[in-house]
């Protein structure tokens, strides 16, 4: 695949995705192991896992933010774009991205503590006070606060803007496109019954001439052999015939010029199409993900905010933290089939490193065996 800037962005989504399906193992785990949810680890297990899972979210989200920033400007300012394939502006996207998401993630790593609910209950939650229950809730209102908006409803935001812009640009290029086609095809329809008029009249003209001018073919082979043999190496001076042009410039110049027309019309069309196939794709990616959040912010906005003052039993239960869990997870897990899905180039790289992996594993067995084959022969035979 190209090496572009949104194709890098997409490969630091990925590894995002990756984290997040890994760091997600330890809670599934326990939640099956545990009857009510319990967290078995220490607290330091907790920190440490619960904080690479965030940082992966918000990373996730932000790099996400930039590919669709970048997917804009290149669309809607396409001459504004070119600064932005440059290796150091990947290197900077990403040192923000992970740097910003790091000091997000900081409270996380302070006050995430195992509590126990009850003596049979453990758990790995946010701690702000020990002693004072209610300034506890009022840090946890404000940190998810803050957290919802940077990465769930500033992201949304953005997100539907730019996509929304490049629909309307691209819906305006291809109005523009189809326009330039019926245009050049009344222009190629045009051209060619002029041409047609031009190549009449020059046939006509031929015949005229060849009419008038009558030189026997005996003739012509003796005026060819007398010129031949006074050692002039080089073509007969006179012909039997003239022959009419098929490749006449004329006819020349208009096939190069339905050629050039079609080969631009073409490659515009296959690069509206790549286009279209990459907003598809991301705007799909993004949808997922907006998705599979939306339960834990709505249901912070609705009930731990106290905006509804009765709060459903089956949202305390560990099986909707199960549910909730289960969603970040198919959120990852389904961006690389989105890509499958949307991007040729990605099934058919995809591909060519799974045969690879297959050939390496299926060289490593045949060494394995002609090696074990080779020692067995090698072992003397007791009399």
């Amino acid at each position: 695949m190209r090496r572009s800037l949104t194709n890098r962005l997409i490969v630091h989504v990925a590894c995002c995705d990756l984290i997040i399906l890994l760091f997600n193992i330890p809670d599934i785990i326990q939640f099956v192991s545990s009857t009510n949810g319990n967290w078995i680890l220490n607290e330091l297990s907790c920190k440490l896992i619960r904080s690479i899972l965030v940082l992966a979210q918000y990373a996730s989200v932000l790099t996400m933010c930039a590919v669709t920033i970048e997917r804009f400007i290149g669309i809607v300012y396409p001459l504004r774009s070119k600064f932005l394939n440059e290796k150091k502006h990947v290197t900077r996207i990403t040192f923000f991205v992970w740097f910003f998401s790091l000091i997000c993630v900081s409270p996380n790593l302070i006050y995430l503590h195992v509590i126990s609910i009850s003596s049979s209950r453990r758990s790995c939650l946010l701690q702000y006070e020990k002693e004072n229950i209610l300034q506890n809730k009022i840090n946890y209102i404000i940190h998810k606060s803050i957290e919802s908006t940077i990465f769930y409803f500033i992201p949304l935001l953005l997100q539907l803007y730019c996509y929304i812009r490049i629909a309307k640009k691209l819906s305006n290029v291809d109005h523009t496109l189809h326009h330039s086609f019926n245009l050049t095809k009344k222009q190629n329809i045009h051209r060619k019954q002029d041409d047609i008029y031009y190549e009449d009249d020059y046939i006509d003209n031929y015949k005229r001439m060849v009419s008038k001018i009558r030189i026997s073919d005996s003739f012509v082979n003796s005026l060819n052999t007398r010129h031949n043999n006074n050692g002039r190496q080089s073509n007969p001076l006179f012909l039997k015939y003239l022959p009419i042009n098929n490749n006449s410039p004329l006819l020349n110049l208009q096939h190069h010029q339905e050629t050039n027309d079609y080969y631009q019309s073409n490659v515009t069309y296959k690069a509206l199409k790549s286009r279209r196939s990459v907003i598809k794709m991301l705007s799909v990616v993004v949808l997922i993900y907006f998705i599979s959040f939306s339960p834990q912010v709505l249901v912070f906005i609705l009930f731990e905010t106290n905006a509804i003052k009765s709060i459903p039993q089956f949202i305390q239960t560990p099986y909707f933290i199960a549910f909730t869990m289960l969603l970040m997870t198919i959120s990852s897990a389904s961006n690389p089939i989105v890509y499958a899905i949307f991007c040729s180039k990605f099934r058919q790289s995809f591909a060519k490193i799974f045969r690879r992996f297959l050939f390496c594993h299926r060289t490593t067995i045949t060494w394995n065996s002609n090696q074990s084959t080779r020692s067995s022969q090698q072992i003397p035979k007791l009399s």
